[in-house]
């Protein structure tokens, strides 16, 4: 089940109360860079590629049925050692954590169901 059929259902059967999110307050990236490139998440049977493009951040993932989505990311946060995205259309967080040298080494991704993934850059 997805995140908004779920929301959708809490708001038909009233399951629980319901509120609108908070809309995200998005902050420049001056290092989308460092952030691009493949991860391997799912012990390698799944790929994550970050991209830019037109100086924003992207991520490409397989969906349903293996077909791939791509979706704007938007920084939310950035502190020592890690920037926070979520993706524009659907429910998804990640979080990039850095080396000393500033480069995204791995990522925490967050899909739609809430899962949690590990993921390590396999290349740039």
């Amino acid at each position: 089940m997805t995140h908004l059929t779920r929301e959708m259902a809490k708001v038909m059967y009233s399951i629980d109360p319901v509120a609108l999110p908070k809309p995200p307050e998005r902050i420049a990236c001056t290092h989308g860079e460092s952030l691009t490139g493949i991860y391997s998440i799912n012990d390698g049977t799944t790929t994550l590629e970050i991209s830019i493009n037109h100086e924003e951040l992207y991520l490409t993932v397989s969906k349903m049925y293996g077909v791939p989505y791509k979706f704007k990311l938007l920084p939310v946060s950035h502190e020592a050692g890690r920037t926070t995205c979520i993706t524009e259309m659907i429910h998804e967080q990640l979080v990039f954590h850095y080396v000393s040298s500033g480069e995204a080494e791995c990522l925490e991704y967050t899909d739609y169901y809430g899962v949690k993934h590990i993921g390590s850059r396999v290349r740039l």
